[in-house]
């Protein structure tokens, strides 16, 4: 049974599921347009999108390949993984872009096979003294955030579900931020998945002023490293590490503490606080070395 798939490109063709595979392996067949494809795969999660995607990911064009391993990182299984074992890949970038991808495939399923390890080596931004930071200001999320985050950004992303009932919001200056938990840890309990296996804990939106847009910017992950301790990760969803931090499970709840990878254009930033087994948040210090208004009061969300 063959699958229609309309892909908006110049001439608004429709392709049965044979005629897109052909397309994808054509040589003719434009970089843009095999671009196109798989933004359409991936923005409706397609059956057997992850079959053409790996087809993608041995394509000639970088741009391509490098696209289907993206959305391999964002759709991919089991299957997926081997593969990522047997891809042989001469860029450095695309590499580091496949590695990235095995983690989130990992991560998302709870299966082995994520590596972070150069991560963990990173060095940290010195902590500027309080005279030179400036608290965010925290908030829950209006029912208007909300609203605006669902039509924006819908509820999956990168292969979870987002919880939108409790959106941590935190505003830096202008700027407008939300965080949103992976809605499998809110609804089954933080604990003991945390603590046992890898896992994408949530995700994190920007207010694009520009566009008037909630877009998806971080992806945060945590791996265990002891029996009451883990390993806290903040990544762009091209894998580009952002923030870096430590957790330790203290009887009901988990005391974290995030800051800043040094690294060029990067500026301080810190978070502290604690989660309970719910997943609740509970934020006692967000700061940046930014000029911000400041609010000190932890706000319970």
């Amino acid at each position: 049974m063959s699958l229609q798939l309309s892909v908006d490109s110049p001439g608004a063709k429709t392709w049965d599921f044979d005629e897109l595979a052909a397309l994808l392996k054509a040589r003719k067949t434009s970089p843009d347009d095999k671009l196109l494809m798989l933004s359409y795969l991936l923005s409706r999660r397609t059956l057997r999108a992850e079959e053409l995607l790996m087809l993608s990911a041995r394509d000639v064009s970088p741009a391509v390949q490098m696209a289907a391993i993206r959305g391999l990182g964002q759709v991919g299984g089991p299957e997926s993984l081997s593969f990522f074992q047997d891809l042989q890949l001469a860029e450095p970038l695309a590499r580091g872009q496949a590695r990235f991808a095995k983690t989130l495939i990992a991560y998302r399923l709870g299966l082995p096979g994520g590596d972070i390890a150069d991560v963990r080596r990173l060095s940290l931004l010195d902590v500027p003294p309080p005279r030179n930071r400036v608290d965010m200001r925290l908030k829950t999320a209006t029912d208007a955030d909300v609203s605006a985050v669902k039509s924006d950004l819908g509820q999956m992303q990168f292969g979870i579900e987002l919880d939108l009932r409790s959106l941590l919001r935190f505003d830096c200056g202008s700027n407008r931020w939300l965080f949103a938990f992976n809605r499998e840890l809110t609804k089954n309990g933080l604990f003991p998945r945390l603590l046992e296996s890898g896992v994408l804990l949530g995700c994190v939106a920007n207010f694009d002023q520009e566009n008037a847009l909630w877009a998806l910017r971080y992806l945060v992950l945590a791996t265990p490293e002891r029996t009451d301790e883990v390993s806290i990760h903040v990544y762009s969803p091209s894998g580009l590490p952002f923030l870096l931090g430590s957790g330790k499970a203290e009887k009901d709840r988990l005391d974290f503490a995030l800051g800043a990878i040094d690294r060029p254009g990067a500026y301080a930033v810190g978070f502290s606080g604690h989660v309970d087994p719910k997943a609740k948040i509970t934020v006692t210090s967000a700061w940046s070395s930014a000029r911000l208004r400041a609010r000190r009061a932890p706000v319970q969300v």
